[in-house]
């Protein structure tokens, strides 16, 4: 029985990211769920598309953000460091229409604009966060009644899905550098840290294949993890303690550029990195 990677949780992408991705059904897909801006007309698209069998208001927000690692290795969404902010898309984006009813099982195209007053971005890519969230129509309950009359309450439930807009700027690059690597064996799992340095002026948005031999040469696992690195740190891949026996094991390591959710003419050029390591079972 092959072993499955416990893969981090983050709220994104559901998310990924490139939390892209939606860890429940959302009740508002956007189509395609990335959007790129072209840097010839400054403008974009995508399609909201209602999943649902009753009508839904939808309203459209930005907000600055980033996947990050934190002490522990987890990937999660970090909205207060504030160090890339000169390449923060939101003060020169604009979505139209920001508000709208979506009829049950219809669609909107909704277009995005940037504007940047005149102001001369340098190179690199630029990206926002994108909120969208959809609000059953009102609904108003009689949850109590007395002499005074029939108290009405208002109930809708919010429903916010999040993605990403993304902006190439001139000449854009991104790279990643495999520093070094550790294990790490605990009660239940055995964790492998990987030290990356990140180089370019865009994040990295690919995919790690990570495929675990044992001395026989039987593959135990083996993992597509969509990846986002926005900074240089350790990222954790953690795998079922109880699948191992004593003896070596070998791990294959491969990052690629490679992300579905990424049109072609949109891709940044990067050389895959491939390492192979090795842990000695006790």
């Amino acid at each position: 029985m092959k072993m499955k990677l416990i893969r981090n949780k983050i709220l994104l992408l559901a998310g990924l990211m490139i939390v892209f991705n939606f860890s429940l059904r959302s009740q508002i897909a956007l189509l395609p769920p990335v959007v790129y801006i072209d840097p010839a007309s400054n403008s974009g698209s995508t399609v909201l598309q209602n999943q649902t069998n009753a009508p839904k208001e939808v309203h459209v927000d930005f907000q600055y953000g980033f996947i990050s690692y934190d002490k522990d290795g987890e990937a999660y969404l970090d909205t207060t460091d504030m160090r890339f902010q000169d390449y923060n898309l939101q003060p020169y984006i604009k979505v139209f229409p920001k508000k709208v009813l979506i009829p049950a099982y219809g669609q909107q195209t909704v277009r995005f604009f940037i504007n940047t007053g005149g102001r001369q971005l340098k190179d690199g890519t630029y990206w926002v966060r994108v909120n969208v969230q959809s609000l059953d129509t009102k609904t108003q309950i009689d949850s109590l009644k007395g002499k005074t009359g029939a108290v009405q309450v208002d109930f809708r439930l919010k429903v916010k899905t999040n993605s990403i807009v993304v902006y190439p700027k001139g000449n854009v690059t991104t790279g990643l550098k495999v520093l070094n690597h550790e294990f790490k064996l605990n009660d239940e799992t055995i964790d492998l840290w990987v030290e990356y340095e990140k180089t370019g002026n865009s994040p990295f948005w690919g995919m790690v294949d990570l495929e675990v031999k044992d001395e026989k040469g039987n593959i135990i696992s083996a993992e597509k993890i969509p990846t986002q690195i926005y900074h240089s740190g350790k990222i954790k891949y953690k795998f079922y303690r109880d699948y191992f026996r004593r003896g070596k094991y070998t791990f294959n390591f491969t990052v690629t550029g490679e992300r579905s959710e990424i049109p072609e003419n949109f891709k940044i050029k990067f050389s895959p990195i491939t390492r192979e390591f090795v842990y000695n079972m006790p």
